[in-house]
């Protein structure tokens, strides 16, 4: 069995279908911080500061980014498949292996600021 290193810091998985992503993106872009978001839990997750390293462990993540304008530095991918959508902008980020077998060391490597993922495929 592989032993995995300890994160000293929580990585935040919040979902993306209960965030008003505009509404964080535009505080973001105005740097209005403290931002407050409710995650597919009901918990409640405080964002201090804009997030400049953003991993995505779903195609649906790294979708919405790049809609928004962001690039995500880490993405999974789906049936060894990467977004149709993200097109060659996939060779810019780091391959995090499928979604459901995560490559946790490489994305603990990456040290996002915010890796966004959903709770169920």
């Amino acid at each position: 069995m592989k032993r995995i290193k300890k994160v000293n810091r929580p990585i935040s998985f919040v979902s993306l279908f209960l965030i008003s992503a505009s509404v964080f993106f535009q505080s973001a872009l105005a740097n209005d911080f403290p931002v407050v978001v409710q995650d597919d839990r009901n918990k409640k997750v405080v964002f201090d500061k804009k997030p400049v390293k953003v991993a995505s462990v779903s195609n649906f993540g790294a979708d919405l980014l790049t809609a928004l304008g962001k690039q995500a530095v880490g993405i999974s991918s789906l049936n060894h498949k990467q977004s149709a959508f993200l097109g060659t902008q996939v060779t810019k980020m780091v391959d995090l292996g499928e979604i459901h077998e995560t490559n946790m060391e490489l994305l603990t490597e990456l040290d996002p600021d915010l890796t966004i993922g959903i709770r169920a495929y």
